[in-house]
């Protein structure tokens, strides 16, 4: 018999603040009421803090001195080292692959790919974000060195706004096709150099897609 696992209510609350903050319905930088949040979701303040406390953890949110929680936001400088940060951990992983005796799952990797260009063409934006990061764990969710992926999907998750903003460039949209199919047959035919070069040009076409998100910065 399967065994179905209800949620608990502070599991609940956590995924309900995750969501309204990877969705953009709080953005970077803005304050989170615990009070105004305890009675839109109907609970005592208690498991909101709780939530806050756990997406802290994941970069999501911040407890700021005196002014209560924030939604994250990273200054142009903690996004410039942090996407570096993010490009080491996805390199190390996929060195990882390469030695490791699993075997990729190209046939998932590849469908999620024609996924994801079909919501290009819809400008499904949520979707595409979805789909994306679908498309990288069905590569590195393998890697046996678990604290490596928990360490990049947590980068992720603080990088979240800036990601948002990637999928929405037509500097990404035009490459990132042909990009992930650089990846996959760099895996494919285990060859580490042609690898190593298909992520720093996958990265570097999200920094150019990202060159606007920090204009408001001198």
């Amino acid at each position: 018999m399967f065994e179905i696992k209800v949620p608990t209510l502070s599991e609940a609350v956590v995924e309900k603040i995750r969501e309204m903050i990877k969705t953009g319905i709080i953005r970077p930088g803005e304050k989170i009421n615990v009070d105004d949040l305890a009675r839109q979701f109907q609970v005592s303040p208690t498991p909101i803090r709780e939530a806050l406390a756990k997406l802290e953890k994941e970069g999501l949110a911040a407890r700021m001195p005196r002014l209560g929680w924030q939604v994250a936001k990273l200054s142009r400088s903690d996004f410039i080292y942090l996407h570096d940060f993010q490009k080491i951990l996805e390199l190390a992983i996929c060195e990882r692959l390469l030695a490791q005796k699993k075997k990729i799952d190209f046939e998932t990797a590849y469908r999620i790919n024609e996924t994801m260009a079909f919501y290009v063409k819809t400008e499904q934006f949520n979707r595409i974000l979805e789909e994306n990061e679908k498309f990288h764990l069905s590569i590195y969710n393998i890697c046996t060195n678990h604290i490596l992926l928990e360490t990049l999907k947590n980068t992720w998750n603080t990088l979240q706004w800036q990601r948002r903003i990637m999928i929405t460039s037509k500097e990404y949209l035009n490459r990132y096709y042909d990009e992930h199919l650089e990846i996959l047959k760099s895996l494919e035919k285990e060859d580490l150099e042609s690898l190593k070069s298909a992520i720093e040009q996958h990265f570097l076409t999200g920094q150019l897609a990202l060159k606007e998100s920090f204009k408001d910065e001198e």
